[in-house]
């Protein structure tokens, strides 16, 4: 498996100076799909999940695709199992959609058996066929998105440490009125 790029490196720039065009332009397709290619590109596993965290908050704020939301943070689970707020998103969706056997995996899965589980779900789809496919992308569309969406649905507690997104739950810079992770206005 090879490494992937640095963020400093000529492709990634190329990619972020796109994202940043198609932010400006209010292309969010265009930007969520920038942001996949960047994440399957970069080297660095928190610029993956922080440009998936980006994909997830796209897909909620902008682009109205819990599927797509939830294929994010399943993706992002891929990358770091322990991510709490993917695992939170995701254990919200399941509960909301009805998906007890997901619900039971995940609360199950410790660091490394949620591949197990999502490769089963391909699996089990490739045999049953193209109604089972459909199910499994949709699967796999929600999982990319876990827990900021759970968060957009929870009451916050009052937090005395630093302001933390609306939309997906990053730190907020002191004074920022924007999300650096998921680019939601506050």
């Amino acid at each position: 498996m090879t490494q992937g790029a640095s963020p400093d490196s000529p492709e990634i720039r190329n990619l972020d100076a796109q994202i940043a065009q198609a932010e400006a332009r209010g292309r969010w397709a265009d930007m969520a799909t920038l942001l996949r290619q960047r994440a399957q590109r970069v080297g660095p596993a928190l610029e993956k999940v922080q440009s998936l965290e980006r994909v997830a908050g796209l897909a909620r704020l902008k682009l109205s695709s819990e599927p797509m939301a939830v294929q994010a943070a399943e993706e992002i689970l891929v990358i770091d199992a322990g991510h709490a707020n993917a695992r939170e998103y995701l254990r919200d969706q399941y509960t909301r959609t009805g998906q007890r056997a997901k619900l039971e995996a995940l609360d199950a899965s410790k660091p490394g058996v949620f591949n197990t589980i999502k490769g089963a779900v391909g699996s089990a789809a490739a045999v049953v066929g193209t109604a089972a496919s459909g199910v499994a992308h949709a699967v796999n569309e929600a999982n990319r998105n876990p827990e900021w969406m759970k968060q957009q649905s929870a009451p916050k507690p009052a937090r005395a440490a630093s302001p933390r997104c609306a939309y997906c739950g990053a730190d907020l810079a002191a004074g920022s009125r924007s999300c650096g992770a998921c680019g939601a206005e506050q």
